[in-house]
């Protein structure tokens, strides 16, 4: 920690009558349209009638359920019914892994455990889990896993599919598992250049607007997003949530040995910045993708009092609408925060362990705050602290840790992987003992930092101000 000293009176007769009824009859017709029926489920197949019908409160009797079928051939749950609250207090829905492989393999983007198309649903508590043939919690071995179809889907697919309007999820505990492969990220690619056939499984897919997901807890046990936002989304408002992911070191992609995919390639990296080159040892590498993410042409977010832990990105916000992130933790993620311009990133906490706590890999994105408390925590690989590119920013770190093993650079003008992009006219202030590296493509850089400045651009002026960081 671093030291640092009414309505006016009208006479009627028959028209008065005759307003009054009609207010009767309005506000008995507001009833009848609005009011909810009962309804009680203790089954799965009630609970599929239930949904497909509207105005209800449907309360599922508490227990353990094993879904045994699908809606159709490339969903296993589908939510039509409007107005609706369902309440799955003590009930955990089971969905073995098994089911989804069985899909079928076409339509692409069609395959789904749970979809909302309805209006105005709610989600009360509940436990929703993918499970293995075996009950096994997470996957040990890679290289065996990795060859058995009834672990993952029949293609690449989403645990929650949210179309309506006013959707809310509150409560809610959510574990994904089964995806292919499983175990390397990015590392074989993420999109149509892939060099194997991918078979996805994320978390939540927000594409229609006014969503809320409000204290929900979120477990990514396979390749995929944890929540994401595309066109069709705004207004979406995610708060009080945990996301958990995984990571591992490049080290242990070695061990696995014959028969396993980086053997298949050679111990080298076949996507992004690495292609190419060996897998690196000591770079951690999630086994998920992002922990929150928004898409282009995807409307505005609110993400508040939420922890995502062990995802690639933590907050990977640089394509879509505003976005306002508040009081928000991220862990040991591969890399931090990057927002879309005209946003803010307020009162949050984040660490550079295995890779940088901003990442700004569009110089277009502009006018954004970053507020964030870096937290000291044991860190691998060759990343920097930060890699900003953009304008107009305003970026203020402080710190929370003892002197750091690596004294990672807060970088300037640079994207991750090393290349360039314009920085122009940002405001920074440094209260860590990372050293500040401005390169060429930096100018009219203003600020302070408590760690060493590199200017090699134009313009700038960051004065340093050395201080005594210690563990107390």
């Amino acid at each position: 920690m671093r030291d640092r000293n009414p309505l006016s009176s009208v006479h009627t007769t028959r028209p008065r009558a005759g307003f009054l009824l009609l207010i009767v009859l309005a506000l008995f017709s507001f009833d009848t349209v609005f009011a909810k029926t009962d309804v009680t489920v203790s089954s799965i197949s009630e609970l599929r009638v239930a949904m497909a019908k509207s105005d209800q409160s449907v309360t599922m009797k508490p227990g353990t359920y094993t879904v045994q079928d699908r809606h159709d051939a490339t969903t296993v749950f589908a939510f039509s019914g409007s107005n609706n609250t369902f309440t799955f207090t003590g009930v955990t829905l089971l969905i073995p892994t098994e089911l989804l492989a069985s899909m079928d393999f076409n339509p692409i983007h069609a395959h789904v455990s749970y979809i909302l198309t309805g209006d105005h649903i709610t989600f009360i508590d509940g436990t929703f889990e993918d499970v293995y043939p075996n009950g096994m919690n997470d996957v040990t071995d890679f290289a065996a896993y990795n060859q058995l179809e009834s672990y993952f889907p029949a293609r690449q697919m989403t645990e929650f599919k949210i179309k309506g309007d006013h959707i809310t999820l509150n409560g809610c505990t959510i574990t994904v598992r089964g995806s292919y492969p499983y175990g390397y990220g990015d590392m074989w690619g993420k999109g149509r250049g892939s060099v194997v056939g991918l078979k996805k499984h994320a978390g939540i897919n927000v594409i229609g607007p006014n969503c809320t997901i409000e204290g929900v807890s979120l477990s990514v046990l396979a390749y995929g997003h944890g929540i994401f936002m595309q066109e069709g989304s705004d207004n979406t408002l995610i708060n009080n949530c945990t996301l958990q992911g995984r990571i591992r070191l490049g080290a242990e992609m070695y061990e696995e040995g014959a028969g396993s995919l980086p053997e298949k390639f050679d111990y080298t990296v076949r996507f992004g910045y690495l292609d190419g080159k060996a897998i690196p040892r000591n770079k951690g590498f999630a086994l998920t993708e992002d922990g929150i993410r928004n898409y282009k042409n995807a409307g505005t977010l609110t993400v508040k009092n939420t922890t995502v832990t062990s995802f690639r990105g933590g907050m990977s916000l640089a394509t879509g609408g505003i976005a306002h992130v508040e009081n928000v933790n991220l862990v040991n993620c591969e890399h931090g925060y990057t927002l879309p311009g005209k946003s803010k990133v307020i009162n949050c906490t984040g660490d550079v362990a295995y890779g940088p706590v901003i990442l700004c890999p569009y110089p277009q994105n502009s006018d954004d705050v970053y507020e964030i408390e870096i937290i000291d925590r044991p860190s691998t690989g060759d990343h920097h602290a930060a890699d900003i590119v953009g304008k107009n920013t305003k970026i203020t770190f402080t710190y929370s840790g003892g002197m750091p093993e690596i004294l990672r650079s807060i970088t300037l003008g640079q994207k991750q992987g090393g290349g360039t992009g314009s920085c122009i006219g940002i405001d920074i202030i440094n209260e860590t003992p990372f050293p500040i590296s401005i390169n060429r493509e930096g100018s009219k850089i203003r600020g302070t930092s408590n760690g060493v400045v590199t200017d090699k651009g134009k313009n700038n002026k960051v004065v340093y101000s050395p201080a005594t960081f210690s563990d107390q």
